[in-house]
């Protein structure tokens, strides 16, 4: 198969385009990408344009946050270009164990680092940032939640906050796989799974040529997502 470029995404009334997150959207020539979309519009559902703009729900094409061969990820992102500033400094391999508060106020946190127990204090503010499931545990462990379930595992209530550390989803995803009858128009390597997983010749020429086409052009299947268009519809 032959895989397009990364398109780049917007600017319209519900995004930018000239954020160093690079979102972009990969296009690819085989037919098969086209045809999962019009069968779903076929089926009744509604096409959306753009799963980030104005409209979620329906069939269409995933957004995907790939430049230079890589996930742009908000590390190489924001954190990455930032580094070189002289008013920053980052510790590695550092587990904050809770925000350290002052007459109801977040003055900074307390942190392991290299077999200690560190403390750093903010001159303005505390910036939590540490995740859908880590930012509130550190709320937890810092007595703000639901104080009932604080106080039977002995931490001291700051705040009785009942949403904190609750109602957490997970975007579930289904996935399902069909046999394509064209060599040429399959979206996957061809796999023999007789007396265990092997690759065929086929498949390891075209894993090779895949990794050549990172590595060095930075470019092809695998610079791109693992999926290209998708339903969308809220749980």
């Amino acid at each position: 198969m032959i895989y397009g470029v990364a398109i780049p995404v917007g600017p319209d009334d519900y995004r930018g385009s000239d954020g160093p997150l690079h979102v972009s959207r990969g296009k690819s020539h085989n037919p098969l990408y086209q045809a999962f979309i019009d069968a779903g519009v076929q089926a009744g559902y509604p096409f959306t344009e753009d799963m980030n703009g104005y409209q979620q729900e329906g069939f269409g094409w995933m957004d995907m946050t790939i430049h230079k061969g890589v996930r742009w990820n908000t590390a190489n992102a924001y954190l990455r270009p930032a580094l070189k500033r002289q008013n920053l400094r980052t510790d590695t391999k550092a587990m904050i164990t809770r925000i350290v508060f002052e007459n109801n106020r977040a003055v900074g946190v307390e942190y392991h680092y290299q077999s200690q127990l560190k403390r750093v204090r903010a001159r303005k503010g505390v910036i939590l940032t540490s995740g859908a499931i880590n930012s509130p545990q550190l709320l937890n462990l810092s007595g703000i939640g639901n104080a009932d379930d604080l106080k039977k595992l002995g931490i001291p209530v700051k705040a009785h906050l009942p949403g904190a550390g609750q109602n957490f989803q997970d975007h579930l995803e289904m996935y399902f796989h069909q046999v394509c009858a064209s060599l040429q128009l399959s979206v996957t390597c061809k796999l023999s799974f007789r007396g265990g997983p092997k690759l065929n010749k086929g498949a390891i020429l075209s894993a090779v040529s895949h990794y050549y086409d990172r590595h060095l052009w930075k470019q092809g299947g695998i610079t791109l997502s693992c999926s290209r268009q998708m339903p969308f519809y809220p749980n």
